[in-house]
């Protein structure tokens, strides 16, 4: 119970506190540095991790024997990395961003339909009720933050009608969202397999997912070098203003913060997926995303549209369904044993 409590209280802190550093860090001259930013964190937690499975008692130091095989975690990894530059380079492609915002809020349901599919798990009505609501209510509230909703905004915000969009480059992108969307919600799903088949290793997963990794990076290695010049020749200072307390950051500062609160972050999501399944690390991810985007909205300012707290209002209440709701497979095992 605590591991899970000190879980969720890791991910809305690292996570929600990472995507403030996040905005704190891009700018006019830093609007594209993500794979600088990602290789950074993926060698932080490489190094922090290393230590614990290093072997000293001979005089060069080796790597312990793993828990879980070298194989699983390489499929990991090839599903980070495809379902990662897909979502990256969908906007190549002409996905506006009200569209890809649909599908990365339509990771629980997605994640729902792969267990049934592949796993033979049966939900309740209640559960799928509350994931449609939890995905509604997050594309609600980050569509029309600002905004009424309105059907002219609705055209205007995804682009043209379907008859002049649906060409073969919209198509790729199109086909790109659905292989992210998909590969992301498959590797919830892998995790939790591998948890519940070579135990509960979750630090170990940590680091060797994070370490295969790093090679990978080095593939793109000239837009490593590009982002790494752009990211240390801006001069973006960022003011975070809490309950009337401000904090102004640099942007070595808030790289430095940036990698410490993705590794809390990282930590909470997999400690939390060892001890859960594929569908409440889901709802649990999709819940702080939602947090993060009201706290952005509060901390760098705006207004609330109508629209945006009914979106408010549908999250919570999937949330609470979620929470009320009982496990199928518990209730098939108590009716077996009456």
């Amino acid at each position: 119970m605590w591991d899970i409590l000190g879980a969720i209280a890791f991910i809305f802190g690292g996570c929600c506190s990472n995507v403030l550093t996040l905005e704190g860090i891009i700018g006019p001259a830093t609007s594209s540095v993500g794979s600088i930013l990602t290789f950074c964190q993926f060698a932080f937690a490489t190094l922090e991790g290393i230590w614990n499975f290093l072997d000293f008692s001979s005089p060069i130091p080796r790597l312990m024997p793993r828990k879980i095989p070298l194989k699983v975690y390489l499929i990991s990894v090839l599903l980070y990395y495809t379902g990662s530059v897909t979502n990256n380079s969908v906007f190549q492609y002409g996905i506006n961003v009200p569209l890809h915002i649909v599908f990365r809020c339509s990771g629980t349901v997605v994640t729902m339909l792969i267990c049934w599919l592949f796993n033979g798990k049966q939900y309740t009505r209640l559960q799928v009720l509350s994931a449609a609501l939890l995905t509604i209510g997050a594309i609600i509230t980050s569509l029309f933050r600002e905004q009424e909703f309105s059907l002219d905004i609705w055209r205007s915000s995804t682009g043209k009608n379907l008859s002049t969009e649906l060409n073969a480059r919209f198509s790729t992108g199109l086909l790109l969202l659905v292989v992210s969307s998909l590969t992301s919600s498959t590797l919830s799903v892998y995790n939790e397999w591998t948890y519940q088949k070579y135990g509960k290793h979750w630090k170990e997963s940590l680091f060797y997912t994070h370490a295969l990794a790093l090679p990978v990076f080095l593939l793109n290695y000239k837009q490593l070098k590009e982002e790494f010049f752009a990211l240390s020749n801006s001069r973006k200072n960022a003011e975070l203003v809490l309950f009337d307390y401000s904090i102004n950051m640099n942007k070595g500062q808030l790289l430095m913060a940036n990698i410490l609160t993705q590794q809390a972050c990282i930590k909470g999501v997999n400690l939390l997926a060892c001890h859960t399944n594929a569908l409440t690390l889901s709802v649990v991810l999709l819940a702080r995303k939602f947090v993060s985007l009201l706290l952005s909205f509060y901390l760098f300012g705006g207004d609330l549209s109508t629209t945006c707290y009914v979106g408010i209002t549908t999250v919570f209440a999937g949330a609470l369904l979620y929470t009320l709701a009982p496990n199928k497979s518990t209730k098939l095992n108590k009716s077996k044993d009456s």
